[in-house]
């Protein structure tokens, strides 16, 4: 969500003294929807986690205050009897990556599961965001370039049994959106959605 990338940004940009390249992802979702819309805890979570306020939240809700209240009185009573007093994977390490086992992945990617995908990600698009991550996103180039700080737009790479399923209205779409971004910014885009130099086993 680029509400979230503008303002975390902004609040560490000073203190990242050697930046000088940023990527940011700009894929078939991107402008269209904000995290509200898919699941309406996720926010108050951020908040709690980064001190981030989306505008429009609810300041009276005690999820922004409660880690018992955002996961839900049952899950933390579970998270704590199990030791995972975070509700976080107990695998995830000091870098903030989570690493999965991929045996298995050839028999999990497939067109039925690229489908499902395709279409979740389809049915979540809201065009009437667009206007609003677009002006997010803006403002993040405009801080990063006053820095000096060089932008690369990032379309990344999917496998082909999601990626036939995907709407190319949206997907021409997104790509005028994108193009008027680079010329009015002067950034560079890098499109590797349909880059075949990728395999199955570069994918989970």
């Amino acid at each position: 969500n680029y509400f979230y990338d503008k303002e975390l940004t902004l609040k560490y940009l000073d203190r990242l003294k050697k930046l000088k390249l940023v990527f940011i992802s700009a894929d078939y979702i991107s402008f269209y929807y904000r995290i509200k819309d898919v699941a309406d805890w996720i926010d108050y979570g951020y908040y709690q986690a980064w001190g981030i306020h989306y505008p429009g939240l609810n300041w009276r809700d005690s999820r922004n205050y409660s880690s018992f209240m955002l996961y839900t009185p049952l899950n933390s009573v579970k998270y704590i009897l199990s030791g995972d007093k975070k509700g976080m994977s107990k695998n995830v390490k000091p870098d903030g990556f989570n690493p999965e086992d991929s045996a298995g992945y050839k028999d999990r990617i497939t067109d039925s599961s690229g489908l499902f995908r395709a279409r979740y990600h389809t049915n979540i698009i809201n065009y009437s965001r667009e206007s609003e991550n677009t002006e997010h996103l803006e403002k993040l180039i405009l801080a990063l370039k006053k820095k000096g700080v060089e932008v690369i737009l990032i379309n990344a790479p999917v496998f082909s049994t999601y990626s036939k399923f995907l709407d190319t209205g949206i997907i021409h779409h997104t790509s005028n959106i994108v193009q008027q971004i680079v010329a009015k910014f002067n950034c560079r885009y890098k499109d590797y959605s349909m880059d075949r130099r990728f395999s199955i086993t570069d994918y989970h």
